[in-house]
């Protein structure tokens, strides 16, 4: 799902037709995020009766810190080299932002023009959401340990958040605001974060929820494929069509975690979707600035111009992966539960 969320994305930025709803590749990585996050908070618990923040927090550190640190650098060299004026401190100021994860704040208030460093403010939605959920789940697991509450507690919290997000929709001027704010995208993490939950809780075992879900698999592919080719306006996004990406990503996570083999399993276990998934945070990391410098299949020489970006931003994502994120996932083995 990895693979499929990063590919739609870089498919969008890259102006390719039929993908002009990609962006929801992001969406799918919030969904997976708190449903990852979230499940190795609780084998943890279930391991310790306890969660160890400052182990969490390091392995979030040595799986997010290093990749993005070399990133910066290079588009740190890149300003250097051929940047002046106003452009050469705007991307100063971007790259700040970027590596002090209040990117989407900057986007959500107009302060700042992050250039080809815009994208990252998802990267900022998640690391503020990692720094804040292990906490206040810890918290709500020792006040209270029976998860059924806590279950009920994040669906709770998903509707509120999105009824204050349609609340606050005031026009195409609140656009940025709400595509851009924590407040506003956290219920899709939450999403993930109650599917793991409610998972761990046995609720999607019960047979007529599994049958449920066996009915909802195919409606929630078709959502998403549509929802690729054909985007929403704002306005509908906001109030109705994260809720049913959020939703159909959920049900596929669950889906695929509950059912051993099925056509899809056979597709998204090909060898060459895992690598992608493997190497997806590099692929995310490096796409935007690559396919910005090369062009799109709008530019000059329209599609041909594409096979060069997606090949230049696999090949320096799969150099990222191999020559330094791996080394520092292998560290993390010290900070895993016992």
């Amino acid at each position: 799902m990895r693979a499929f969320a990063v590919l739609v994305v870089t498919a969008h930025h890259a102006y390719v037709p039929f993908f002009g709803g990609g962006v929801l590749g992001v969406d799918i990585f919030f969904v997976l995020s708190g449903f990852l996050i979230t499940n190795i908070l609780l084998e943890e618990w279930r391991s310790d009766c306890d969660i160890r923040l400052g182990r969490v927090y390091a392995r979030r550190v040595l799986r997010l810190f290093p990749a993005l640190v070399a990133f910066l650098v290079f588009i740190q060299l890149y300003n250097l080299a051929f940047f002046r004026g106003g452009r050469f401190w705007d991307t100063e100021k971007a790259i700040i932002a970027v590596l002090c994860y209040c990117a989407n704040w900057m986007r959500a208030f107009g302060l700042l023009n992050m250039g080809n460093l815009s994208h990252a403010w998802s990267l900022s939605i998640e690391e503020q959401f990692y720094l804040l959920f292990p906490f206040l789940f810890l918290m709500l697991l020792r006040a209270d340990g029976r998860k059924r509450w806590l279950f009920a507690g994040l669906v709770v919290a998903i509707v509120l958040l999105e009824f204050h997000r349609a609340h606050l929709w005031r026009g195409p001027l609140s656009e940025e605001r709400i595509y851009n704010g924590s407040d506003t995208r956290c219920d899709e993490l939450l999403m993930g974060c109650s599917a793991a939950v409610g998972l761990d809780i046995g609720i999607f075992a019960v047979p007529k929820v599994r049958t449920l879900l066996r009915y909802a698999l195919v409606p929630a592919i078709l959502v998403l494929g549509i929802l690729v080719a054909h985007p929403l306006r704002a306005e509908l996004l906001c109030k109705f069509g994260w809720p049913a990406i959020d939703v159909s990503a959920a049900s596929i996570i669950l889906w695929l975690v509950l059912t051993a083999h099925s056509p899809l399993h056979r597709i998204l276990e090909l060898p060459a979707v895992v690598w992608i998934g493997r190497v997806s945070y590099g692929l995310y990391l490096w796409h935007a600035p690559i396919i910005g410098r090369v062009g799109s299949w709008s530019g000059t020489l329209g599609p041909f111009t594409v096979p060069v970006g997606f090949g230049l931003t696999f090949g320096v994502a799969a150099i990222s992966y191999y020559c330094l994120e791996a080394r520092f996932l292998k560290m993390k083995k010290r900070f895993s539960a016992a």
